[in-house]
């Protein structure tokens, strides 16, 4: 059983330890931690990937908090040690659940035009029942053939066909949209979001799938495409080290399934760098600087078969030196 399974029962003060890759077990504070950073997406929907350090933190709201770890979320890169504070239902994660089933049903617009029309269709049918049993009853039927006759009035009011037909329309628009990807789980669902006119939503990650792509590259030369890759390794020298920066100047791990563990953003400077054609050396990680906000960059130092060189990759005006000198010439 691994050190973080969710089948162990935690308790609070437990203190665990936390790495790339790992789930977090419980909500936690940190005691220590080097170069951490998690993914959120699954509490808040945040898909960028968070910094979090051992130091105090001011912040009163537990999802903003720098020095706290949610229970749910996953570590993307660094390593920490932390203490559990809270465990199961009394998680960030746990409340959520808890409200997500506690939540009353609300019914769509639909289901109150069809029971408004039935309480409309109900009044009239037994209106008009009376009124024919009434006038029966004044033609000199008996009380029971008079009964009858009005009975008879109230169901041939009743249409019928209203519920196949409104189930069958329904059914044609989930049809229409499980065509467009778009599954239903509730036939009346279909006809909600038909009646939609606004939908208020934010652009900071929570309608994306969690992960990136390098769509263009800004080379020395132009501007060029990156999928198919643009990029000459073997032949073009620049390439070759933005290619080697690119796949070594990270902290990303393989998963089980063949695919990347880690941040986005180096997953996908990886991948780009595998399509490329970027030959694979005998290199060993021996040190690392993380990516802090002060620096603005990160280094990694390997042992390579030429002998130990250091990647660095950042923002542009810490990587990039001056084009002017002290004189501004």
């Amino acid at each position: 059983m691994s050190p973080l399974s969710p089948a162990m029962n935690w308790c609070l003060g437990d203190v665990i330890l936390l790495g790339q890759g790992d789930m977090v077990p419980a909500d936690c504070r940190l005691i220590e931690a080097f170069a951490l950073r998690v993914s959120n997406a699954t509490v808040t929907g945040e898909a960028m990937p968070i910094d979090r350090s051992a130091a105090p933190s001011d912040a009163s709201d537990i999802l903003r908090s720098t020095n706290a770890l949610l229970a749910g979320t996953s570590v993307l890169a660094g390593d920490g040690v932390a203490v559990v504070f809270a465990t199961g239902s009394h998680t960030e994660f746990g409340k959520i659940a808890r409200l997500a089933q506690s939540g009353t049903e609300v019914r769509s617009p639909l289901l109150n035009e069809v029971a408004s029309l039935s309480r409309v269709i109900a009044v009239l049918a037994f209106g008009l029942g009376l009124a024919f049993f009434a006038i029966g009853f004044e033609a000199g039927l008996s009380i029971w053939q008079a009964s009858m006759f009005g009975i008879g009035t109230i169901v041939a009011n009743v249409p019928e066909g209203l519920l196949p037909t409104i189930t069958l329309t329904l059914a044609m628009g989930a049809r229409r949209m499980a065509r467009r990807k778009v599954l239903v789980r509730h036939l009346p669902a279909a006809e909600t979001l038909g009646s939609v006119t606004v939908i208020c939503t934010d652009k900071t990650g929570t309608l994306t799938e969690n992960r990136m792509a390098i769509r263009e590259l800004f080379l020395s030369r132009t501007l060029a495409p990156a999928y198919p890759a643009d990029l000459k390794p073997e032949v073009n020298k620049a390439d070759r080290r933005l290619c080697e920066v690119a796949r070594w100047c990270q902290t990303v791990q393989r998963a089980k399934d063949g695919g990347w563990l880690g941040d986005p953003m180096e997953m996908a400077l990886v991948e780009m760098a595998g399509r490329a054609g970027l030959a694979s050396a005998s290199v060993q990680l021996v040190s690392e600087i993380p990516f802090d906000a002060d620096r603005k960059r990160m280094s990694t130092l390997h042992e390579t078969v030429e002998g130990r060189a250091m990647y660095t990759k950042g923002a542009p005006e810490t990587v990039i030196p001056p084009l002017h000198g002290p004189g501004g010439q």
